[in-house]
């Protein structure tokens, strides 16, 4: 099986998630890790399986993020790492302005580092 790398820079993201498996419609809660414009890494009791396409649903800061991805991912200690499939356009956007918004709290704070999920 071949592990997918992220494929862009990740940064420190603590945010409240909620994962719909598509198929069964099981719920999984849980936090995230880290965030790019690509994924995210998800800390969760009861993982889902690799390869299990996803509802997303992020809530920070009274905003909130939708969109489907696909579970690539599935580690240790119940993280898992959720590739973002379709994003609508407003979405994206809210996704954007995060990132950025981390990626300079991350330059102004040179201790902050990223973990592998």
């Amino acid at each position: 099986m071949r592990v997918m790398k992220p494929r862009a820079r990740r940064y420190p993201f603590n945010a409240t998630i909620e994962l719909t498996h598509l198929e069964s419609g099981v719920e999984v809660r849980g936090q995230t890790n880290d965030l790019s414009l690509f994924g995210c890494c998800v800390n969760a009791l009861n993982p889902m399986a690799v390869g299990s396409s996803v509802r997303i649903r992020i809530s920070h800061l009274s905003r909130i993020f939708t969109a489907l991805g696909r579970v690539v991912h599935a580690g240790e200690k119940g993280k898992m790492g959720v590739y973002f499939t379709s994003i609508e356009q407003t979405n994206q956007l809210i996704l954007e302005k995060w990132v950025d918004e981390t990626r300079q709290l991350c330059r102004s704070n040179s201790r902050v580092r990223v973990k592998d999920c």
